[in-house]
């Protein structure tokens, strides 16, 4: 018993593996996996595609630097284009400070308004300019293939999750007649109206039944998880 024990853990445990392997997980992952309900309803697809976006680092990642790289540009443009600046300047000729009347002959002023257009930095300025361009070429292009790949994974577990839904939908009312099928039998054979031979493949049937049962709710529940897990629903520590 110690030694079947020991050989279930063990198998336990890979198939744990297994499953954080499955959904991209890290093997040092522990999962807090609930069993679904059957009345379990995933998002549309355009919202299971934002989620992800926004659960994505990589994707959030890009997204920063495409906003950097587009600061970069557009301040290093206006700032190598020209400057604007304004200034003004009061002046007053007298002894003591002045009254009104005295104030009125005896004062100046003049406000000034400077544009400077650099002449001399033609090269460098070109030189920062492209640099800055790449640096925000480079950041659309990881960003854009980064949210392509985002809606292929989203496209095809949604798929996914309707096409085990169905298959599990089917399994169910496959069980239920073989279920039928074999209790009829059962008792035609108790009875001695129906040979062996239908009794065994009524059996049979039923065992496959239970069979693609178990594996269609499988393969439901892991596309459940893998889109929990896109989502960024899917408990992990």
């Amino acid at each position: 018993s110690k030694i079947n024990l020991l050989e279930t853990k063990k198998e336990a445990r890979v198939s744990a593996l297994m499953l954080n392997d499955i959904l991209g997980l890290s093997a040092k992952d522990s999962l807090e996996l609930e069993e679904p309900e059957i009345e379990f309803e995933i998002p549309a697809k355009d919202s299971i595609l934002y989620m992800a976006m926004d659960n994505d680092p990589l994707y959030n990642k890009y997204r920063s630097e495409s906003g950097a790289a587009k600061y970069d540009l557009l301040g290093g443009t206006t700032e190598d284009l020209f400057s604007v600046s304004l200034f003004a300047d009061f002046r007053y000729s007298g002894d003591d400070f002045p009254g009104k009347a005295v104030l009125e002959d005896n004062y100046d002023y003049s406000v000034g308004l400077a544009v400077t257009v650099p002449i001399f930095t033609g090269f460098s300025r070109l030189s920062k300019l492209t640099v800055n361009r790449l640096k925000k070429d480079l950041a659309d292009i990881n960003l854009s293939d980064r949210e392509r790949k985002l809606a292929i994974a989203a496209e095809d577990e949604y798929l996914s999750y309707q096409e085990t839904k169905e298959k599990l939908e089917l399994a169910e009312i496959t069980l239920e007649l073989a279920t039928e099928s074999y209790k009829a039998t059962n008792e035609r054979y108790r009875l001695g109206e129906s040979s062996v031979i239908e009794f065994l493949v009524a059996e049979e049937d039923l065992l496959e039944a239970e069979y693609s049962m178990t594996k269609a709710r499988f393969d439901w529940y892991l596309s459940v998880y893998k889109i929990k897990r896109l989502t960024g629903e899917l408990i992990t520590k």
